[in-house]
């Protein structure tokens, strides 16, 4: 049964919420929604997003699915760090002493989590990404508040991987993936199909509007108008075009503003790039360009002629277009909601930063597996109960029938021999002797062991219970195994002394397995065998 997954993307004038349905082996997108975003008196941004996205979820429907959202971009700060070893396990003890002398904050006041980009046998090359701590805790408060409780807040350029070009050069292909939003622009570096960088610069379209705005004497709205319809001359030679002269003049005005607001890119993108070319040992081969603001006529030109590097528009996979309405476009604008659904359903949280660990941990999965470890132990004791009433009512059935036929070898003994003769005696023998190799359900059953582990567990060790099997053989001997998952190890040495404290099974008690799970709970499994009192 294919499971509905939703991309979120908050914008500045619009939310957007991608729809997916993923299978065992298939994903398919099914359509894509929108809703404006209204601010009303005193509402921040940020609550007019998340009540504009809580309005879009209701509206379709898809309030109690599972979501994927990238963090608003003024909450985190990235940097790209190499640690001089070369064990995975060796990074969250190194890690945080490095960040204290990276970084000109106290420690305890960020959150923050990293990726790994690369890796040798000398250094591992690490992404991070870290938040003010009050801030984020201020942005969870306004998520529920607003009814969103996203399992993946991420970095929306780190699923960009999907959308990279193939290239004739393989891994030695060198090409940056260039978002130009509206409050900001984001760019990512790949070698090949590996994300090697990802650099941010505050200049996007609202900063054009407001030099336009500037410039002309007029509010952001009259800006952002002139700024789509007469900002096309990028170009250094298209104003040879126009013919009228205060039409020119008008155009080269608004240029020289546009311009003006894209130099502090310019010169990022310049800086960034000769860091990346440096670094990989690998000249960049293109630019491919996204995002609403890059939509400006003439942009692409102008860059590529300031950088010198061919640039390119971003493709994108057809089954994301074929579900865009004829009116959005190619869907520069709605790709990062479906990057969104598209990464939650390959399981890259699993892989990349996501915020949502530790205290900000994901809780429906834990409350849905524990909902469902619930229900099928529910299941499982009333099936193995229901077991023993059934063989209960046969054994029953056996003894009547024992006993009938007891009645009709006696009365069958009596007419032919005129007494019990010792022939009845042997039969009566071997009757009660099948009779004694029968055994009753035992009296402690799978409901008393369950009942005495919740006894002698205590209320502070939390334990998911995922399976538990009980087998009765007919010798009265037994055996238990229990699967679920644990805070701590130490929580599973708590589970293995209420197991030996049972009154059934508690001879050969040991811990088959423990590791960690993608949660970062301990997965346990405990086994025991005994003989029944």
């Amino acid at each position: 049964m294919a499971t509905k997954i939703i991309g979120l993307d908050l914008g500045q004038r619009e939310v957007r919420a991608w729809l997916m349905e993923a299978g065992f082996s298939s994903r398919e997108s099914k359509a894509c929604f929108y809703r404006a975003i209204n601010r009303l008196e005193g509402e921040s941004i940020l609550e007019a997003q998340l009540r504009a996205t809580s309005e879009l979820l209701e509206m379709e429907n898809l309030t109690h699915e599972t979501y994927a959202m990238p963090l608003p971009r003024h909450l985190t700060s990235i940097l790209t760090h190499r640690l001089p070893i070369g064990q995975l396990k060796l990074i969250d003890e190194v890690l945080p002493g490095e960040l204290e002398d990276l970084l000109p904050l106290e420690l305890e006041d960020i959150f923050y989590d990293y990726q790994i980009t690369h890796l040798n046998e000398e250094e591992i090359e690490l992404l991070i990404a870290y938040a003010i701590r009050e801030e984020l805790d201020q942005f969870f408060a306004d998520c529920l508040q607003a009814g969103i409780d996203p399992k993946v807040l991420t970095l929306g350029s780190l699923y960009t991987d999907s959308l990279v070009p193939t290239s004739p050069l393989g891994d030695l292909s060198h090409i940056v993936i260039l978002d130009i939003g509206e409050r900001g622009s984001e760019w990512s570096f790949y070698l090949g199909s590996e994300l090697r960088h990802l650099q941010r610069c505050d200049v996007g379209g609202q900063m054009i509007t407001q030099q336009l705005a500037e410039v002309f004497k007029v509010d952001d709205e009259m800006a952002e108008m002139g700024k789509m319809s007469e900002a096309r001359w990028l170009k250094a030679d298209a104003f040879q075009f126009i013919t009228d002269k205060n039409q020119a003049q008008l155009a080269q005005r608004i240029n020289e503003a546009i311009i003006q607001a894209l130099l502090p890119l310019k010169s990022e993108l310049i800086r960034s790039f000769a860091f990346s070319e440096i670094n990989l040992e690998v000249p960049i081969e293109a630019i491919y360009l996204t995002g609403g603001s890059s939509e400006l006529e003439g942009i692409d030109a102008y860059l590529e002629a300031e950088l010198d590097i061919p640039i390119h528009r971003l493709s994108f996979p057809e089954d994301m277009t074929q579900a865009l309405s004829p009116e959005r476009g190619m869907g520069t604008q709605d790709y990062l909601a479906f990057l969104m659904a598209d990464g939650l359903a390959r399981r890259l949280y699993t892989k990349t930063i996501n915020f949502r660990k530790n205290e900000y941990s994901y809780s429906r999965d834990s409350g849905i597996i524990r909902s469902l470890a619930i229900a099928v132990s529910l299941t499982l004791l009333c099936l193995t109960a229901l077991q023993g009433v059934r063989l209960y009512f046969e054994q029953l059935d056996a003894l009547a029938e024992i006993a009938q036929l007891e009645a009709e070898v006696e009365q069958l003994g009596q007419s032919l021999l005129g007494k019990e003769g010792l022939e009845l005696d042997t039969l009566k023998f071997k009757v009660n002797s099948s009779k004694e190799k029968k055994v009753l359900v035992p009296e402690v059953s799978a409901f008393d062991t369950l009942g005495e582990l919740s006894k002698f567990i205590s209320k502070d060790v939390e334990v998911e219970l995922d399976r538990i099997t009980v087998s009765l053989n007919p010798n009265g001997r037994g055996s238990l195994e229990m699967q679920g998952k644990t805070t701590t190890v130490g929580d599973v040495s708590a589970v293995i002394k209420a197991v030996e404290k049972t009154s059934c099974f508690s001879e050969r008690v040991k811990k088959d397995k423990v590791s960690k799970s993608v949660d970062e709970r301990t997965a346990f499994r405990v086994t025991a065998s005994s003989k029944c009192k």
